[in-house]
């Protein structure tokens, strides 16, 4: 069952490299009714996480720059 997309709806960001891998993830959250962003670095992420404040992160290990680990840091 999908739900309603909306403002009180959780919030979750997609941190991946690979852009087709980020779009998939995304698409399917959007379907069961998440707000989602998406970021294609660390660094990326970490400003929208400051500035949206995400109920959840789904974050890739392995990217260049700052990695998924580094991001946690």
């Amino acid at each position: 069952r999908r739900m309603d997309t909306g403002v009180n709806s959780p919030r979750v960001l997609v941190v991946d490299d690979d852009e087709l891998s980020r779009a998939l993830v995304a698409k399917a959250l959007e379907y069961e009714g998440y707000q989602v962003n998406q970021a294609d670095s660390g660094l990326t992420a970490l400003q929208v996480i400051n500035d949206w404040q995400p109920h959840l992160v789904l974050l890739d290990v392995n990217m260049p720059g700052l990695n998924g680990l580094e991001t946690l840091a």
